[in-house]
């Protein structure tokens, strides 16, 4: 009986060393699972469009004119950036743009379309307000800023949303638009 008793012992060291062995193999297992995943996460980001603001400028910034505009943005992601939308403002502001600027409506219905993977875009418009002598003076003063910005929307291929945002205002100095220090994204 003795003799049972200790094969039975040992046939149950065996199996916790067994249980044990299996138990150590499957934390290796989750943990290469979860390289792995996180793996496919960065492949993901990389094979995903990011839409980004290629060039601004803006034309007819002097008194009795109104302003024009126009945005070139790109994708310089390695998909196609799906139903892109564009917001663009050119506004006239006594007041600096808050940190969380409203991105309003824009004036004109915003088309959707996709963009390619290395495609560029480009839009124009004119503003619907005429610049006048006093408004060219406040800009000079820095009491006034004539800023375009605006927000993108579009889908990657698994369908998330992506959104970039942008904000430039025009420098009396060099006459043309300069990047604002904040506002600027591409998510």
């Amino acid at each position: 009986m003795n003799r049972q008793a200790a094969l039975m012992s040992q046939q149950l060291e065996s199996t916790k060393r067994s249980i044990e062995q299996t138990q150590e193999m499957l934390g290796y297992a989750r943990q290469q699972a979860s390289a792995s995943s996180i793996q496919m996460d960065i492949a993901k980001q990389s094979e995903r469009p990011y839409v980004v603001i290629r060039e601004i400028s803006l034309s007819s910034v002097s008194s009795d004119a109104r302003p024009s505009w126009v945005v070139v943005y790109g994708n310089s992601g390695r998909t196609t950036a799906q139903k892109l939308q564009m917001k663009i403002v050119l506004q006239l502001s006594a007041i600096p743009l808050s940190e969380n600027p409203v991105y309003p409506e824009a004036p004109n219905p915003a088309s959707v379309f996709d963009l390619g993977a290395g495609e560029q875009a480009r839009a124009t418009d004119t503003a619907n307000f005429v610049l006048k002598s006093s408004d060219i003076t406040a800009i000079k003063q820095g009491k006034s800023w004539l800023y375009i910005y605006g927000i993108g929307q579009y889908l990657d291929g698994n369908g998330q949303v992506h959104v970039m945002k942008f904000c430039s205002y025009y420098d009396p100095a060099t006459r043309s638009p300069l990047f604002c220090s904040q506002h600027n994204s591409s998510g």
